[in-house]
């Protein structure tokens, strides 16, 4: 999404599967990066479309190891894009690799994915409206692809099944929660919480003035990626060899 001369940063699939979402951040980020987006399998015609955690963290541990076969990794991720960082950094360390850094930007608890079942677009379309951000242009973009393109929405419910099937346990990395101050949905206003009792290394929470979307656009995401690139530049242990 940005190259760089420097480490890599893998950026994982928000609900929606793509990745443009990530660009205005990936703008903003320290230019020394060198930022991959990992999108989602199912986007293109005959790739799977995977409805648990477990297949799809197992996709993108191969994407992001193909590109990049050992650590120390960067991981983070948007909304549910920060639940598969979570995972991913898992099965990472399971593997005996090094992760410095897990970003969860906004990354909502897993109750809802829990509690709600969706099986038919009127239930994706409720969530989206749950959702809804009146100034965000990358909000604006979600419902427009959601409301159009049928094989979008199939993916949506794809990725909250998933979620649904998520049993996450502790993680030994660092962890920074970014959080949107404005929160609708009462019952996400303390989702950070959650994570905290995951995290067995340092967890940092922050928060900047925005929703859930605009926390991803201009001039907010300039917020985002600041915290971002200090979290980043605090750990100054030397790379694996």
């Amino acid at each position: 999404m940005r190259p760089g001369p420097g480490r890599r940063l893998f950026l994982l699939q928000p609900i929606g599967g793509t990745v443009f979402t990530y660009l205005p951040l990936a703008r903003r980020l320290d230019p020394s990066l060198h930022v991959i987006g990992v999108r989602a399998s199912g986007m293109e015609p005959g790739e799977p479309v995977f409805a648990r955690m477990d297949e799809l963290v197992a996709h993108q541990l191969a994407e992001v190891r193909a590109a990049q076969p050992r650590g120390p990794y960067l991981l983070g991720g948007h909304s549910a894009g920060g639940v598969i960082a979570f995972e991913l950094a898992r099965r990472l360390l399971e593997g005996g690799e090094r992760v410095d850094l897990v970003a969860l930007l906004d990354t909502a608890s897993l109750a809802p994915a829990r509690r709600l079942v969706l099986t038919s677009d009127d239930d994706v379309f409720q969530i989206a409206e749950r959702m809804r951000s009146d100034s965000s242009l990358a909000y604006e973009q979600f419902a427009a692809t959601l409301r159009d393109d049928p094989a979008f929405r199939g993916l949506v419910r794809a990725t909250w099944s998933a979620l649904a099937t998520c049993d996450p346990a502790p993680l030994a990395a660092d962890v920074l929660y970014v959080k949107a101050r404005v929160q609708p949905d009462p019952d996400e206003r303390h989702a950070d919480r959650a994570w905290l009792e995951l995290v067995d290394g340092a967890y940092t929470r922050a928060s900047v003035d925005a929703d859930h979307f605009s926390m991803m656009d201009e001039p907010a995401v300039a917020s985002v990626a600041s915290l971002m690139n200090a979290a980043i530049a605090h750990d100054r242990r030397p790379s694996s060899k």
